[in-house]
C-alpha cells in the first residue's frame, strides 16, 4: 500500500492538467500524476521551470550544430538534412540530461530530505570517481557548445557588417585585379545600358509611329462619313496590326533589357567583380566559412572595442542557457516529490525483501549474523515463535529483524559476539566409552 503524505485533502478537486505542463514536468524529471496529487503548487511550477530550462538547452543546442554546419560546410544556402542532424543532436542532448542531471538526483534529493527530518538512512552507493568524471565532460562540452553558441548568434546578428568587412579586404588583398575585373564588369554594365537605351527608342518610336497611324484613321472616316463606312481602310488596318505586334516584342526586349540592367548594378555587379578576380592566378580567396566569419568577427571587434561587449553577453547568455540543467541539479530545492520517491522506494525494496525470503524459505542476514547466548537455567523463551534448538534472539517473526528499519528508526542493529565461530563444534565423547580409537 502506497501512502499519501500530502496534506492535500481528498474532497478538494485536483490541480488543472495540461499538455505543455505535463511535457514540462517530464522533461523536469518527474511524473506529472503522481508529483500533482501529492505536491504543492510551488513544487509542481519548480518542475515546469526545470522542463523550460532542459528545452532551451536543447533548443540551443539543435541551433548551434546547425549553424556550425551550415557555416563549416554549406555553401550559403539552407539544408534541410544538417538542420534534422542537429535537432537529432539537441534531442539527444536534452535526453542525456533529464535522465542523469534530473532524474538520478532525485535519490539522492530524496535521502538528503529524508535525513534533514531526522531519519537514519543508508548512504547512497554510487562511484563518486564516475560521477565527477561525467560532470566534469558535461562541463567542458556545455562550455564548449555554449561559448560556440553565442558566436554563432553574434555572426548571425552582424552578419551584414561581417560580409562587407570580408568585401572590403578581398579587394583591397587584390587591388591591382580588381582594378581591371572592375573596368570589365562595368563595361558590361554600360553594353547593357546602351541596349536598354535603343530598346527604348524604338518602343518609343514604335508607339509614335501606331498613333499617327490611328489618327490617320479615325480622321478619314469623320471627313468621308457614312458613304465610305462600308468600304474600311484594310491597308491602314494591317499596318496597325504589324506596327502592335512589333511593339509588343520591342517592349518585352526592353523589359528584360532593364531586369538584367537592374541585377548587373545591384546585385550582382560585386560577384562578377569577385568571379574575374578569383581567375587570376595570384588572386587572394575571400574570407569564408566559419574561421573566416571569426576573421572578420576579430577584425571588427579589433576596431570597435564595445562590440566586444556584445560579443561576451551573447556568450554569457548562451552558456547560462546551455549548463542550466546542471547547475539546477547540483543547487538544493525542497522537494516532497523526491522524499516521497525514496520512502515509496524503501518500503518497496523492504516488501520485496520479505517476501523473497519467505518464499525461499531462507533466514534474513541479520538472523545469520546473530549472537548466540546462553539460556539461563528455567528462563522461558523470550518470544513464543522461538524455533525449538534456536536461541530466543533469532525469532523469525521479531518486530526488529529488517536492519533497514532498524536503521531508519534509531536503533543499532545487533552485533555478533566476540571471536571466530568454530568451523567445527566440538563433539563430546560417547558415555562410559574412550575418546582414543
Amino acid at each position: 500500500m502506497k501512502h499519501d503524505f500530502s496534506d492535500r485533502s481528498h474532497d478538494q478537486p485536483r490541480k488543472p492538467k495540461g499538455m505543455i505542463g505535463n511535457g514540462l514536468i517530464v522533461f523536469g524529471g518527474a511524473h506529472p500524476r503522481t508529483l500533482r496529487e501529492g505536491s504543492s503548487e510551488r513544487e509542481v511550477l519548480d518542475f515546469m521551470i526545470f522542463g523550460w530550462l532542459l528545452v532551451g538547452s536543447a533548443l540551443l543546442t539543435a541551433s548551434t550544430v546547425t549553424t556550425i554546419l551550415h557555416f563549416a560546410m554549406g555553401d550559403g544556402h539552407f539544408h534541410l538534412l544538417y538542420a534534422l542532424f542537429g535537432i537529432g543532436i539537441g534531442a539527444l542532448q536534452g535526453t542525456i540530461d533529464n535522465v542523469l542531471q534530473y532524474r538520478r538526483s532525485l535519490y539522492e534529493r530524496g535521502c538528503a530530505e529524508l535525513r534533514r527530518a531526522g531519519m537514519r538512512l543508508p548512504e547512497v552507493v554510487q562511484r563518486r570517481s564516475a560521477v565527477a568524471l561525467l560532470r566534469g565532460v558535461r562541463l567542458v562540452q556545455g562550455g564548449a557548445i555554449g561559448v560556440l553558441g553565442g558566436v554563432c548568434m553574434i555572426l548571425a546578428a552582424m552578419g551584414p557588417s561581417i560580409d562587407a568587412y570580408s568585401t572590403r579586404k578581398f579587394l583591397a588583398d587584390n587591388q591591382t585585379v580588381a582594378i581591371e575585373a572592375t573596368r570589365m564588369v562595368d563595361a558590361g554594365v554600360a553594353r547593357t545600358t546602351d541596349d536598354f537605351k535603343a530598346a527604348t527608342a524604338r518602343v518609343d518610336q514604335l508607339n509614335r509611329m501606331l498613333t499617327t497611324l490611328r489618327q490617320d484613321k479615325v480622321r478619314r472616316a469623320v471627313r468621308t462619313g457614312d458613304r465610305t463606312a462600308v468600304s474600311s481602310t484594310s491597308a491602314s488596318d494591317a499596318q496597325i496590326a504589324i506596327l502592335q505586334r512589333d511593339l509588343d516584342a520591342e517592349t518585352s526586349k526592353r523589359d528584360a533589357l532593364k531586369v538584367a540592367l537592374d541585377r548587373q548594378q545591384l546585385a550582382d555587379r560585386n560577384a562578377a567583380i569577385e568571379r574575374n578576380i578569383l581567375t587570376a592566378p595570384n588572386a587572394i580567396p575571400k574570407l569564408s566559412g566559419l574561421s573566416g566569419q571569426l576573421e572578420a568577427l576579430a577584425a571588427l571587434t579589433k576596431d570597435d572595442p564595445k562590440l566586444l561587449f556584445f560579443v561576451i553577453a551573447f556568450q554569457l547568455i548562451s552558456l547560462a542557457l546551455e549548463l542550466g540543467p546542471m547547475w539546477v541539479s547540483v543547487s538544493y530545492f525542497p522537494s516532497t516529490y523526491a522524499a516521497r520517491m525514496t520512502m515509496q522506494h524503501f518500503i518497496d525494496v523492504t516488501k520485496i525483501s520479505e517476501e523473497g525470503a519467505r518464499q525461499l524459505g531462507v533466514k534474513p542476514t541479520q538472523e545469520q549474523n546473530a549472537p548466540e547466548t546462553d539460556k539461563s537455567a528455567g528462563a522461558a523463551p523470550a518470544n513464543d515463535n522461538a524455533q525449538p534448538g534456536m536461541p530466543a534472539s533469532s525469532s523469525v517473526s521479531a518486530g526488529n529483524n529488517d536492519p533497514l528499519r532498524a536503521q531508519m528508526n534509531g536503533a543499532t542493529p545487533p552485533r555478533r559476539g566476540r571471536g571466530r565461530p568454530r568451523k567445527n563444534p566440538i563433539v563430546p565423547p560417547p558415555a562410559g566409552g574412550s575418546s582414543h580409537a
